[in-house]
């Protein structure tokens, strides 16, 4: 951040930038808060994470009075990688190949992947994100402010905050912060790069 900070031609705007860049921290997702969208109260993923493009002021168009912002992949929606090195395919127990070796972007509930269907294996190599499936998961997934709650009601730290714990009170009367975590990797992921097989 502080390499795009130091770009801007503008001396103070670059300091103001500078500053904001120290401070900076990535905006917190409350997977358990109920947001309204589409006319429905329910759970769902940020806004932010639906759109494939944002607008953002760069460096290059900071002086631009006509075009003061800049159309660029987000991120959040999608995030490229540089290379797939330490990346590994792999299969499930029920024998699913997953090519994440492939991939040039990250996928959420991409479709389940076929090496014969050109389509397919564009969406894997590429990255493919299915955000009504995501939502309709997270929709289906009543419990999640409980959960967050039962996680609060222990006194033991590591119940609280792991999956692995020796003698743990019976599941109904605790939930792990871990397991909440994992919980959300997994309707997130749906067989992409946020889910559980990652």
């Amino acid at each position: 951040m502080q390499q795009i900070a130091a770009a801007y031609p503008d001396p103070e705007l670059r300091a103001r930038y500078q500053t904001a860049a120290e401070t900076f921290r990535i905006p917190y997702w409350d997977s358990a808060q109920l947001k309204q969208r589409q006319g429905r109260t329910s759970l769902n993923i940020p806004y932010l994470c639906t759109l494939p493009t944002v607008q953002v002021f760069t460096p290059t168009s900071a002086g631009d009075t006509i075009r003061p912002f800049e159309t660029i992949d987000n991120p959040l929606y999608s995030y490229k990688f540089v290379s797939n090195q330490g990346i590994t395919s792999f299969q499930d127990q029920d024998g699913n190949f997953f090519p994440f070796a492939n991939a040039k972007g990250t996928s959420r509930y991409p479709p389940q992947f076929n090496s014969r269907d050109p389509t397919v294996t564009s969406q894997w190599d590429n990255g493919f994100n299915d955000n009504d499936a995501i939502t309709e998961a997270l929709r289906n997934l009543s419990s999640l402010g409980e959960d967050v709650y039962r996680s609060f009601t222990t006194s033991n730290y590591t119940w609280f905050s792991s999956t692995q714990q020796s003698n743990p009170p019976a599941p109904n009367s605790y939930q792990s912060l871990e397991s909440i975590h994992n919980e959300i990797h997994g309707i997130t992921g749906g067989g992409g790069h946020m889910s559980w097989n990652t």
